[in-house]
């Protein structure tokens, strides 16, 4: 068992330069059962997402989940948050409309959270509910 939840958008950067140091943080939290071989892009394969890769600069430059459960995935995002770019950001919904955006700021990684009210046909707000961190 567990919650579905799909990605809506996504603002994601990691330099090419800082993805050997978030996989070794990974992988001294034990988050990733990997050898010193690890990429960052294998880690966070691992844990459901895809990746987008810049292939002259090595910048990781928007993520993607793929899985179909919410299993604590903001643990391994937290432990990676100092490497990702300010303002970087992944917005989700849940399988009971519930939306939160997972923002990283200044090495931390927070979540804004609200509930998906649907409206008039093709429209819908969201009622925020705050903000917290989840490092």
């Amino acid at each position: 068992m567990g919650y579905g939840m799909d990605q809506i958008d996504n603002r994601f950067r990691i330099a090419g330069a800082g993805k050997a140091a978030a996989t070794r943080a990974l992988i001294e939290a034990q988050i990733a059962a990997f050898g010193p071989a690890a990429t960052l892009e294998s880690v966070l394969q691992d844990d459901g997402w895809d990746l987008d890769v810049n292939p002259e600069t090595g910048d990781i430059t928007g993520v993607f989940f793929c899985g179909q459960k919410y299993y604590d995935q903001e643990k391994t995002l937290a432990i990676i948050a100092p490497f990702v770019a300010d303002g970087s950001y992944i917005d989700l919904i849940g399988e009971d409309f519930e939306r939160w955006r997972w923002v990283f700021r200044g090495g931390v990684l927070y979540e804004h959270s609200g509930r998906w009210i649907p409206c008039e046909p093709g429209e819908a707000v969201v009622a925020p509910s705050g903000e917290r961190s989840v490092s």
